[in-house]
């Protein structure tokens, strides 16, 4: 059993992000090997104190950080990308108006 070396964290314990951002965890405490997973995205090197991630969807994702026996959570919270409004063209400019 390996030694630990203080309570396992995931920080930052709750983020927000809009749809394509890329949001940024870490882990401290535990015994220093970290292993992560998460129901919502594949991660691909799951081993280490931290990474980034960006989503496809919008929504609550959970992840989980595993370390000597002991798991702690972060939470991304990822939001509609801000959507902006359409461009007006207006109405193009036809010299004079009505009764000219």
């Amino acid at each position: 059993v390996a030694a630990t070396t203080g309570t396992l964290v995931c920080a930052p314990a709750v983020q927000n992000v809009t749809l394509g951002q890329t949001a940024s965890v870490s882990a401290s405490g535990g015994n220093g090997s970290f292993t992560w997973s998460s129901p919502d995205v594949s991660i691909l090197n799951p081993i280490g104190s931290g990474f980034s991630v960006s989503y496809a969807s919008t929504g609550l994702k959970i992840l989980t950080v595993a370390s000597a026996g002991t798991t702690a959570t972060c939470a991304v919270n990822v939001l509609p990308a801000a959507s902006t409004p359409p461009v007006d063209p207006g109405l193009p400019n036809t010299g004079g108006g009505f009764g000219h």
